[in-house]
Parts: C-alpha cells; structure tokens; sequence
C-alpha cells in the first residue's frame, strides 16, 4: 500500500513539472515555436493538399529529395487504436507536450522494472526527461525522435521484466511500448533501441557463460526472448499491413 501511494506521488509530481515547465501552453493558450515543425509544413503540403482534392492518402511525395514515400513524410493511417493507447499512456495532454510525460512515466516504469525504489526511480526519471536533449529537441521540432526516445526506457524495461520476474507482464509491457514507439515511424531511434538491447542481450550471455550455464541461457533465451519478440515484431507489422489495407484500393485495376 505504501508503494501506491509513493507512485501516485511520483505521477502527481510529472504532472505538476510538465503544467509548470509548459505553462503558457496549458494557461495561456500558445503553441510552442519549432523551426523543424514550421519546414515539414511545406514538404508535407504536397500530400495534405493531395488528401483535401482526392480524400485519400497519396503513397508517394515529389516534395522531397526528387520523390520519396509519403509514409516519411504525412500519411494519415485508418488503424487508431495505436493512436488512443498514445493519448491514454499520456494522460491526454497537448502534443508534443505529451512527449515530456510519456518520458517521466517510462524511465520510471523502467526503473520499477529493474526493482529500484520509487523514490529513487523518481529522481532517476526527472533527470533523464529535464536533460538537455529532451528538452531541446521539443524547442527545435523533432517531436517524433523525442518521443521514440521517450518511449525506449519502457521498452528495455519490459524486456528485463520479461526475462527476469513476470514474463506476461514485461511481454504485454514490451508490446505496448514498441507499438507506440513503431506507430511515430522514427526508425533511426528505433534501430538505436535495437542496438541497446543487443548489448543487453550479450551482458546476459557473458554473465552465464561465466557461470558456466551457457546451456540454460540459449534454452531460456530461445524460449522466451526471441518467441516473444517474434510474436511481438509479427503483431506490430500485422497492424502495419492492416493500416495499408485501405489503402490498397487504389492499386486495384
């Protein structure tokens, strides 16, 4: 009981940082000034005026680098459940300003994962979303790389929970947070997730060849970490495809 009311502490006091630090956005009603937000209005011009004329998606863009998918740039997808799961872990608050608090809840929730003391997890979560990357990435307008980084924490947190203590808990954790973080199509921080769990994954191979249960780590391992990660990787391109699916009408004839 008393660990539920330190995390309810712990969010009330996100909350308050995020209204405090973006006041003027809840108070006075301003949005925040991003350079980059301002530049991807023009090279997503061609696609939503593409969207106004047609009332459809356009899959190709002539906007940028002599012509590139239209999926980089602005496709509006039909499947939103991804979307609401976005709006609900973020408390509903205005974007980007929703990145910050995704951030504060998933360090966290990482931290819990790997058994720190809320308290701790607390300060551990305010360092790592008040850094100056996070912060500087909102003011410039790189909303998606924020908020795919945002997301990263839950997603390695899930994954130790997974192999560690409550594997249907870190799976459904891990397939959460990975469908959020592929649904703001951000791939070079989702190739840097990769990355880090490959690291992760080979500190666990030394630690059991150094105690001589090389065998149990591959029987462990292929049984659940990679299973649940093929089973995640296939939902999460499933949603993808069925995304298109509306989309396909247009190849038709």
């Amino acid at each position: 009981m008393k660990n539920i009311y330190k995390h309810v502490i712990s969010v009330a006091v996100f909350i308050s940082l995020t209204v405090y630090l973006f006041n003027p956005v809840f108070f006075e009603n301003k949005g925040i000034k991003q350079h980059d937000i301002d530049q991807w209005k023009y090279s997503a011009n061609e696609t939503i005026e593409f969207r106004k004329k047609n009332n459809e998606e356009a899959l190709w863009s002539n906007s940028m680098f002599s012509g590139m998918p239209a999926y980089l740039i602005d496709v509006k997808w039909s499947n939103q459940v991804v979307s609401y799961m976005h709006k609900i872990f973020s408390l509903f608050f205005p974007h980007p300003v929703s990145n910050i608090i995704i951030s504060f809840l998933s360090f966290y929730i990482m931290l819990l994962c790997f058994k720190v003391r809320p308290e701790i997890a607390l300060f551990g979560s305010i360092a790592f979303t008040l850094s100056s990357y996070m912060i500087i990435g909102i003011s410039a307008g790189h909303n998606a790389r924020i908020g795919t980084a945002a997301l990263l924490p839950l997603i390695i947190g899930g994954v130790h929970l997974c192999i560690n203590r409550n594997r249907n808990l870190g799976f459904i954790i891990t397939a959460v947070a990975l469908a959020l973080q592929l649904r703001l199509n951000h791939l070079q921080i989702t190739y840097y997730t990769l990355i880090i769990l490959i690291f992760y994954g080979s500190g666990y191979l030394m630690y059991y060849y150094s105690k001589n249960k090389l065998k149990y780590f591959c029987l462990y391992f292929s049984s659940s970490f990679e299973i649940y990660f093929l089973k995640n990787n296939f939902s999460f391109f499933l949603t993808k495809l069925l995304n298109l699916l509306p989309l396909s009408s247009k190849f038709k004839n």
